[in-house]
């Protein structure tokens, strides 16, 4: 006997980016059934449809096309590039490889395009159509024979789909312009692996949406099914029999509970990334009523509006489709779009299985232009001049009238974009000249790194100057040198007055341009028939500068013109003339004149505050740290000219890049820093910015339990709740290469910012789709891989004990699961490697109470005793399946100690408006400290240990007394507000007082998350917890039911003292129901065919009434 070679047999791809790809592509196909059934026409009908044959035309048009179409596409398809696509389509080649021979589903796959006879597709694009979609090619006469090639691509469709579908492509489809025509087919038929037997089916009632009911045939079965129920519906897998290769079909009904649920249920399908690998019965369950109806209908419908709805428009746009990819003619190319995209699909399911086709066709039409073109710029335009080899646009500019006076300019005109150095005049070509100049004042010097890039990248010349005494003479000097730089064009950048003695730095640039047109204009005439294409040679390298003229068709066109340029990314490129045309009409205005503005108000409108707010972060230019953390833009001028003659163009820029001034501080050199009122506090290890706790003391004498309360009442005056986000960037001794963490976690009196998202990693990791997403959002991450990298990180180096010299550190993470369970070994392997958690297995369903006493047990060891129960009583009992727990203690001693006998006791003004005597520390000492616009920052450092690791305490004290709650506002409403307000040096300080604090808070986690949006972890029956242990019923029923934090702090004279415990509690979801299971299909419902090994999705749709065909 001959065994079978098994690699004979398709071999399915086991990398995770195809399953990724899948998912893409299976959300972008609910949401696409969800368009459908928005249509009029299909709201009231059965339903269904293939996803990958949408997606194959989809994927050929991206192919075809690039820049904003490309981008279209590609953003619709939730796809990254065209080589994802056809890595996809590589791969569905092989999903969709018939079965039948082994035994399995029956399945055809076939592509076909349709190409007009006078056309050639361009190289790289039939490469994709022959390789990648192994698409026939066929060369046909569209111009005189449309209906001959429409009944061609009809019956090509009804074989390759064993005569299921007769006609996608309706008649009249086609016509004399059609120039290409993309064309796909899928045929699927499988047998149950269990079929129903066919003298058990009986006609029942089928409850329709408009509250009648029909008799329809319903099949039946006493087997054990595939059966999960979820809040509002049901799911049922009915999987086909397979053959010898990986590969799993199956079919699946999604039966929402009541009769009219098919639109909120569809809602649902369509919302969440990932539902459909979320809600998959994973094992049989007995069943009790167990009906499903027989059906049989087709559904065709044309695509284009449907797609134009999610946002795909371009192609479907004559003129503006971008499908400039396909074929060689640059004529026929760019005038290329989608003129309509049929698709026709049918289904019979029955006792002995499912039959099932599809077919799309893309039809491609040609924008005909056969009549001379006009072009009279007689009216108000925008012009751009370009190098057109690199695509470096040096002038922008509008035309409103033939005047040189720029009082009749009300826009932006001149926009300087990019550099372009070498002058091509001695070469024959435009006359171009660039330059930088930097001025600094000579108190400063570049800091070395700022200084490189000046000189290096834009070579500027750097001159020292005195600003502080000679503000009018750097005015001169500056405007001299933009005068030489732009021949005499640009006379003066600088206004009169816009320098004085604060300024500190000047950057500014110059371009001058000048160019002759390749064919001139004839001085004596005032037509001309032909439009020149600029065209020169340069050295060893082409470039190649033109003038282009935007000439909106109606006269007071031009502001619509403007907003359509400046909204579509890509605009410029895919609106370029590439061959010359007769021209009927051709007149071009001479013109000549100047435009200057200040751009600060324009920079902030795009949204560029920053660098025009004193005291935000223009750190990195020169040495001094305090002028560097004071400077900021006062004011940005750009002035440019043009004039456009007979010979050609000169035209000039210059910009004054903001005058960096220094806010200088009128008030006293001394600071004073009163924390006598509410403030925040971050204990920080500042390499690498990571925020070890952070706080806020509302009354310093105040410990224990004081706002647990609060947050169980929900009371807001009590217990205030930020959003915090802060960065870290990995220390010099990790490796080169940088990453960011950025977590948004919830406040509350005090916290520590490690110990509780920490719970929240390892959801992550046990976790998958929706759930997994919502944790990643909530982490604001892009992968668990990343949070993996990060954990490691900071437990092998951040946290490492300083001592004997720095901060005592330590930081655990412990796990108990149920002796009945056993972890996944991919989520073991995290919880070991990656977090290093110690793994315990105990007796949750008898001894509930005795686990609580050991992980508190062990949270008071790790926390060196200062948390004692970070488990209520009574939070874990006989359903907990998991528990994970964290610890972080921190003892740190102040680098300059605080004097005991210095302490004394003053008044702390309270938010209520009261005060009490609280004891104070205090010292004469030059302090770390900052002052902002309403609050300042005390930097408090450590003793540091003899590695790179440099921790330190930050007070954030408003001026106000009761601020603390506008200046939370502040922290949590901007990105990386911690990293731009720290104190980088001491300075003087005048009264100095620091309240000593010693306090405890906890709370549980679960609410204050759901409201934040991580609500699926929390969900029984919809946790998504699937990858944590082996049991698959265990798994599907896992959900958080509570996570408790618990942290403590004590500031002294001498430190501080501080620790911080987290534990998260998975319990088990008992159903109470009765084990029998119903799955009654007798109303409307939703149904997907699908390969699970895979997650490939070859039909879905909806039955409204299975009598209908």
């Amino acid at each position: 006997m001959v065994k079978r070679k098994r690699n004979s047999l398709p071999q399915l791809p086991s990398e995770t980016d195809l399953k990724q790809l899948i998912g893409n592509q299976t959300d972008v196909s609910l949401s696409f059934a969800k368009q459908i059934l928005s249509l009029s026409a299909s709201k009231d009908s059965n339903l269904v449809f293939s996803p990958p044959l949408i997606d194959v035309v989809l994927g050929l048009i991206a192919a075809g096309s690039n820049g904003p179409t490309q981008s279209q596409v590609l953003s619709l398809l939730n796809s990254k590039s065209t080589d994802d696509l056809n890595s996809l389509s590589s791969h569905l080649s092989l999903v969709f490889a018939d079965g039948g021979p082994t035994g399995g589903p029956k399945l055809s796959f076939a592509n076909g395009v349709w190409v007009d006879q006078s056309l050639s597709l361009k190289p790289s694009f039939k490469g994709v159509v022959d390789t990648v979609y192994k698409a026939t090619l066929n060369h046909v006469d569209f111009q005189t024979k449309a209906v001959e090639v429409t009944n061609e691509v009809n019956q090509w469709a009804e074989k390759e789909t064993n005569g299921l579908i007769k006609e996608v492509l309706p008649s009249g489809s086609v016509d004399d312009l059609t120039r290409l025509i993309y064309a796909n087919a899928l045929y699927f038929k499988g047998a149950w692996i269990e079929k129903f037997d066919a003298s058990k089916t009986i006609y029942q009632d089928f409850h329709l949406l408009n509250g009648s009911s029909v008799r329809v045939p319903f099949m039946t079965s006493k087997n054990d099914q595939f059966v999960s129920e979820f809040d509002s519906f049901k799911v049922l897998r009915l999987p086909y029999k397979h053959g010898e290769d990986e590969r799993r079909f199956s079919m699946y009904f999604f039966l929402p509970n009541a009769y009219d649920g098919l639109s909120a249920l569809m809602e649902k399908v369509s919302s969440e990334s990932g539902f459909l690998d979320g809600h998959l019965p994973c094992e049989r369950v007995e069943v009790g009523r167990f009906r499903i109806p027989k059906f049989k209908f087709s559904f065709g419908f044309e695509a284009s509006e449907v797609l134009k709805g999610l946002g795909l428009v371009l192609p479907f746009s004559p003129g503006e489709a971008g499908l400039t990819e396909m074929v060689e003619s640059t004529t026929v190319g760019r005038d290329l779009y989608v003129s309509s995209i049929f698709h026709k699909a049918f289904i019979e399911v029955n006792e002995e299985g499912t039959k099932a086709a599809a077919a799309s066709a893309c039809v491609i039409t040609w924008l005909c232009r056969t009549r001379k073109t006009d072009f009279v710029a007689d009216h108000p335009f925008l012009f751009v001049i370009r190098e057109d080899m690199t695509g470096v646009v040096l002038f922008i500019g509008q035309e409103i009238l033939n005047s040189e006076s720029t009082d009749d300019l009300n826009s932006l005109t001149s926009h300087l974009v990019s550099l372009v150095l070498a002058d091509s005049g001695p070469a024959g070509g435009p006359t171009l000249l660039f330059a930088n100049g930097v001025w600094v004042d000579q108190s400063l010097s570049l800091k070395p790194s700022f200084e490189k890039v000046v000189d290096t990248v834009y070579k500027a010349t750097l001159n020292h100057v005195d600003f502080q005494t000679k503000a009018v003479e750097v005015t001169n000097e500056v405007n001299q040198w933009a005068e030489k730089e732009t021949d005499g064009l640009i006379k003066e950048i600088l206004p009169f007055g816009s320098i004085n003695d604060l300024t500190r730095l000047i950057f500014a640039n110059a371009l001058y341009f000048k160019g002759a047109w390749i064919e001139k204009f004839d001085v004596s005439g005032n037509q001309i028939r032909r439009l020149p294409p600029p065209e020169w040679e340069f050295g060893e390298g082409k470039r190649r500068f033109s003038m282009y003229f935007f000439l909106p068709n109606a006269e007071d066109g031009l502001s619509a013109l403007v907003e359509k340029v400046s909204s579509e990314f890509g605009f410029l490129d895919y609106h370029l003339p590439h061959e010359r045309v007769e021209v009927e009409e051709f007149l071009i205005p001479k013109f000549k004149f100047s435009f200057g503005f200040e751009a600060s108000k324009v920079l902030k409108g795009l949204g560029l505050v920053l660098p025009f707010s004193p005291g935000e972060g223009l750190i990195e230019m020169v040495d001094s740290t305090s002028v560097s953390r004071k400077l900021y833009i006062s004011s940005f001028f750009h002035k440019a000219c043009i004039e456009v003659n007979e010979e050609g163009t000169e035209a000039a820029a210059a910009t004054s890049a903001g005058y960096l001034t220094f806010e200088c501080d009128e008030g006293p050199k001394e600071i004073d820093f009163v924390a006598d009122h509410p403030f925040l506090f971050v204990i920080r290890e500042d390499m690498t910015g990571v925020a070890l706790f952070i706080g806020r003391v509302l009354n310093p004498l105040v410990g224990g339990n004081a706002y647990i309360a609060g947050i169980a009442g929900g009371c807001g005056d009590e217990v205030r709740v930020i959003r915090y986000f802060f960065s870290c960037e990995r220390c010099a001794d990790l490796q080169p290469l940088k990453w960011s963490f950025r977590f948004p976690y919830w406040l509350l009196a005090m916290d520590s910012t490690l110990s509780l998202p920490m719970s929240f990693f390892h959801l992550s990791s046990g976790s998958k789709g929706p759930t997994q997403s919502q944790v990643l959002s909530l982490l604001n991450s892009k992968s668990t891989d990343d949070l993996n990298s990060l954990t490691s990180q900071l437990v092998s180096l951040v946290f490492a004990d300083g001592r004997p010299t720095g901060p005592t550190l330590s930081f655990a993470n412990g796990v108990w699961v149920d002796q009945s369970l056993s972890l996944k070994p991919s989520f073991e392997k995290v919880v070991d490697t990656v977090y290093k958690a110690a793994l315990n297995h105990v007796d949750f369903q008898t001894k509930a109470n005795e686990v609580t006493n050991e992980v508190n047990r062990w949270a008071k060891k790790e926390t060196n005793g200062l948390i004692k129960e970070v488990l209520p009583s009574g939070s874990v009992n006989n359903l907990t399946r998991l528990i994970f727990a964290n610890a972080l203690y921190f003892k740190g001693a102040w680098t300059e100690k605080f004097k005991a006998s210095k302490t004394k006791h003053q008044e702390f003004h309270l938010l209520n408006g009261s005060s009490v005597q609280v004891p104070f520390m205090t010292s004469k000492k030059d302090q770390f400290i900052s002052e902002f616009n309403s609050f300042k920052v005390l930097r408090l450092p450590y003793n540091q240990g003899e590695d790179k690791r440099r921790f330190s305490m930050y007070l954030y004290l408003p001026n106000a007394k009761d601020g603390l709650s506008a200046l939370m506002q502040k922290m949590s409403s901007k990105s990386g507000f911690l990293d731009r307000h720290l104190p980088c040096e001491r300075v003087e300080v005048g009264e100095f007082l620091i309240p000593k604090f010693k306090f405890s808070f906890s709370f549980e986690a679960s609410k204050v998350l759901k409201g934040i949006g991580l609500v699926l972890p929390f969900s029984p029956g919809e946790a998504g917890l699937t990858e944590m242990v082996e049991s698959t019923t265990a798994c599907r029923e896992l959900y958080v039911s509570s996570i408790f934090h618990k942290a403590f702090i004590e500031v002294n004279e001498e430190g501080t003292k501080a620790a911080a415990a987290s534990s998260g509690s998975l319990t088990f979801e008992c159903y109470e129901e009765p084990e029998e299971t119903d799955f009654v299909a007798d109303h409307p419902f939703l149904f997907v065919i699908r390969e699970d090994n895979t997650g490939a999705v070859l039909f879905i749709g909806q039955v409204l009434n299975p009598l209908v065909g």
